[in-house]
């Protein structure tokens, strides 16, 4: 039973992870205004992060979690994010708020 789960999060974590590869650029030159150099930037750091971050993940199902906690863990994360990118790009609202919380945490923190 825990191969055939490990199987279907592994397949649904490839086709998440292919997806959003996909329309990134799409979504940070539109709906978040990003130019399409720092666009390009930001995907290219998504997805080096993103292919270097399975080594911390197997350091810590081996030393501290366990591999289906940690494969568990994984899935939560990818499973809040999607909502997330999808009410940003649909709620600009949202974004011109988001945007005034980072500027003023930016500018509290001195930066």
């Amino acid at each position: 039973m825990r191969a055939c789960a490990t199987t279907a999060v592994e397949i649904a974590e490839r086709f998440s992870f292919y997806g959003v590869s996909a329309n990134l650029i799409t979504y940070l030159t539109g709906p978040l205004g990003e130019g399409v150099a720092g666009a390009a930037s930001a995907l290219n750091a998504w997805n080096g992060t993103a292919q270097l971050l399975p080594l911390l993940g197997g350091m810590l199902a081996d030393s501290w979690l366990g591999r289906y906690t940690t494969i568990v863990l994984a899935s939560l994360v990818y499973i809040l994010d999607k909502p997330t990118c999808t009410i940003t790009s649909i709620n600009p609202a949202y974004l011109a708020q988001l945007r005034r919380k980072q500027a003023n945490f930016l500018s509290f923190a001195g930066v």
